[in-house]
């Protein structure tokens, strides 16, 4: 009998457990990060916009003195 008991109390307990309902996690809302935007059903990074510009190489277009004697830089 304490055996039948123990049977029933076990499989009541195993039911309430296993009945507990869980909210799948797609359909949690909750509010996305400034960097992420919804596009469409999509999650879009937007972090990786944020790129600075590259600095362009500074470019000296003076003219080169012609009066000076380059053949003595190289002897």
């Amino acid at each position: 009998m304490k055996k039948l008991i123990l049977f029933l109390s076990l499989i009541l307990s195993v039911g309430f457990a296993s009945a507990q309902s869980e909210i799948p996690s797609d359909s949690i809302r909750r509010a996305p990060s400034t960097n992420i935007k919804e596009f469409g059903g999509f999650l879009l990074d937007m972090g990786l916009m944020n790129v600075a510009t590259p600095e362009l190489p500074k470019f000296n277009l003076d003219m080169p003195n012609m009066t000076k004697d380059y053949n003595q830089l190289f002897r």
